[in-house]
């Protein structure tokens, strides 16, 4: 509800001589808002303050173990409770069949009398004198739960129309069977402003109905618009699709061409997590199970586990109300453009959040980068000065041996259309680079048999998501073989490189054995795998050269390219930077198998509700002291390797399954656009691609 506009629709009829009863409105109107504090009635009341703004609410929960005294406490410490709710103008109360029968139906206690007899009843408190605040109405909102008896529809309206309750006091039945929370508390606050802007009092010649009659709505049936059960902080809505869905319930009076005024839009909808309708989550998983080697003398190990990741992908998901849309196999092209599609998707429908698992074979490759930059400082030393900056950068495999960056794939859906995760079941190993050890051993912990695995007869054998390695010796000569091969490599890289430098005139400096360049090298060779002697050999080679062998062959710290990390997007990858990912036999990969567990875990143990950054931690706990490698072989087992997650959300993602179903439904039925997404088959539509590409 925008409070601005409405008060300054006060101003407005107050200027064109409109008679309000007891003088004009305040120039802030305050909202009172009492319920009692368990979860239902909390997110009701949270969804509202999120409409009317929290500045504009003054709220009031009765703690749900005392709602049989509440009434008592109302009355007999009244002054505590008045200091926080009698200040409002208006009143809205919120009635569930929870506590019908035992708190709001007492006939000798009816909250409405009591609220009335609070709020206008004289203070020995001065500066609290409620008695002459002018307070406008009470509206009383029942919402049938469907966990107790039902308020029945003309019990309710008895109850609240009847001659004792002061006709001040509006009320509505809703269900919660037919609304989600925020499409119901969007429809609360858009009559609270109706009986805002109704005028107190009429002329002679006015003909409407007077606000003595009592508002009596039934329980409404109807089906809402989509919503999304994934709470962030508030409930947000949509402006710009309300705004063009005709839905707009503004009492406007006569019909006209102009566009009428939503006054249930929030000020601070300037992001589009203010701007979009909430509606259903989805997920799009990618899996390769084999390999077209893009060179024949490098093929890649066939993933067999894929299958089964799925269907507990297509499982998990679907429990928590989403769709799920799998592409198998696919070739770098065509994962690109399924990418694009499906970025098209979210920019279309704007899902409550988008996720995308890949599960394929990776690696992490080293990219050297020249940067060039003016030297102001010190001229002498030229015009320019070369620096060259070595990054990890993460490719994903595909099924004809091509890949991709992991950050080309996220860099595909910005700018975000909706929240979105990714997760990544892919190695991140690196080769080819010196010293580097691609596993975790890890350390040894104490701990109590609770391996998933540990009562098993047979293990289950783990494979690397990365390239293979063929050749199987011991690890000293492996070590020593490694050595020999990268020294010998590196010296003629030396070679060639001194031999570029000085055909192109590079600027000798005459260097001092103690300069800090020539000591800088030296300790840079000693870490290295040279041996001394080759050591001594390439400081000679590169003698005046020190500077620029440096930068070439020792940059900057070699870190790993981060993949982007928009605003309110979280990744996620199966490894740390560096080290491999592992696939169990028959279970899929690690990251999957324990991200699927956990979903089913708390379903099972608490259905209404999941954090999903709270599962992601444990996720990653219980793959760090359940999981350990078991290849059948003493030098590949035992290896941990443990998520590695960072995200740039603002507020937690909160998904309550039952409402996202539910609205998975409705979605297919209001919307023609979900339900062409519902029929889309990423694979079918790719190989339609195929075809038409071959026809032509």
């Amino acid at each position: 509800m925008d409070v601005k506009m409405l008060n300054d629709t006060f101003r407005r009829d107050s200027e064109n001589g409109v008679n309000y009863e007891n003088g004009v409105f305040g120039s802030i109107l305050h909202c009172g808002l009492l319920y009692v504090a368990n979860r239902t009635c909390s997110e009701l009341a949270n969804e509202i303050r999120g409409h009317l703004g929290k500045d504009n609410v003054i709220s009031y929960g009765i703690e749900e173990e005392n709602a049989t005294v509440a009434i008592d406490k109302l009355t007999q410490t009244g002054i505590r409770i008045k200091r926080q709710i009698s200040e409002a103008d208006s009143f809205i109360v919120i009635v569930t069949d929870v506590h019908w029968n035992t708190f709001w139906n007492e006939k000798s206690n009816k909250i409405p009398n009591k609220l009335e007899e609070l709020l206008e009843e004289e203070d020995d408190d001065k500066s609290y004198d409620t008695a002459s605040k002018n307070h406008k109405f009470i509206m009383v909102v029942g919402i049938n739960t469907n966990k107790n008896d039902e308020i029945k529809k003309k019990e309710f309206n008895e109850y609240l129309g009847s001659q004792s309750i002061s006709s001040k006091v509006f009320h509505m039945l809703k269900s919660l069977e037919d609304y989600t929370d925020s499409r119901l508390a969007k429809e609360i606050v858009e009559k609270f402003s109706n009986l805002c802007t109704e005028k107190p009092c009429h002329d002679t010649n006015d003909t409407s109905t007077p606000n003595s009659t009592p508002v009596q709505t039934p329980v409404i049936s109807k089906k809402p618009k989509l919503t999304l059960p994934v709470s962030t902080e508030e409930g947000k809505i949509n402006a710009a699709a309300d705004s063009h869905s005709g839905n707009s319930k503004v009492d406007g009076g006569n019909t006209s061409d102009t566009t009428e005024i939503d006054f249930t839009v929030p000020v601070t909808s300037s992001t589009y997590k203010d701007l979009q309708d909430k509606k259903p989550g989805v997920c799009l998983y990618i899996v390769e199970l084999e390999f077209e080697p893009e060179d024949g003398n490098v093929p890649m190990e066939k993933r067999h586990s894929s299958f089964p990741e799925f269907k507990k992908i297509e499982g998990a998901f679907e429990s928590l109300g989403c769709y799920v849309k799998r592409l198998t196999n696919p070739k770098k092209q065509a994962a690109e453009n399924v990418l694009r599609k499906a970025k098209n998707w979210c920019d279309n429908l704007k899902p409550g959040f988008f996720v995308l698992i890949i599960s394929t074979h990776g690696q992490e490759v080293p990219v050297i980068t020249k940067e060039n930059s003016s030297n102001q400082e010190k001229p002498s030393e030229g015009t320019s000065k070369t620096r060259f900056k070595k990054e990890m950068v993460h490719q994903l495999f595909f099924h004809d041996g091509h890949t991709l960056s992991t950050k080309e794939i996220i860099q595909i859906f910005e700018p975000l259309s909706c929240p979105c995760t990714f997760f990544i079941q892919a190695c991140r190993s690196r080769f080819g680079v010196i010293n580097h050890v691609n596993y975790d051993k890890g350390v040894a912990v104490l701990l109590k048999s609770n391996s998933e695995d540990a009562l098993k007869d047979i293990p289950l054998t783990d494979t690397v998501d990365a390239i293979p390695s063929k050749i199987k010796i011991s690890k000293e000569d492996e070590e020593k073989r490694i050595r020999d091969i990268t020294a010998s490599n590196k010296m003629t890289e030396f070679q060639k490189y001194m031999a570029w430098l000085k055909s192109i005139d590079a600027t000798s400096t005459a260097s001092k054995d103690d300069s800090k360049e020539v000591l800088q090298l030296r300790e840079a060779l000693k870490c290295d795998v040279f041996k001394p002697q080759e050591t001594e050999d390439i400081m000679v080679l590169c003698k005046g050269y020190e500077k620029y062998t440096l930068d070439f062959f020792y940059p900057e710290p070699t870190i790993s390219d981060p993949a982007p990390c928009a605003n309110d997007s979280l990744v996620m990858f199966a490894s740390a930077p560096g080290k491999e990912a592992y696939n169990r036999e028959r279970q899929g990969g690690w990251l999957i198998t324990n991200l699927v567990a956990q979903i089913k875990e708390t379903l099972d143990q608490k259905p209404e509700k999941v954090d999903l950054l709270t599962e992601l931690i444990k996720v990653s706990g219980r793959i760090a002291f359940n999981y350990e490698t078991e290849t059948r072989s003493l030098t590949d087992s035992g290896h941990k390797s443990v998520p590695c997650l960072y995200h740039r959300l603002s507020e937690d993602i909160i998904i309550w399954p039952e409402e996202m179903k539910k609205a998975k439904q409705l979605a297919e039925e209001e919307c023609s656009e979900w339900k062409k997404f519902s029929d889309w088959d990423p694979n079918k539509d790719e190989q339609a691609r195929i075809r038409v590409k071959d026809e032509v």
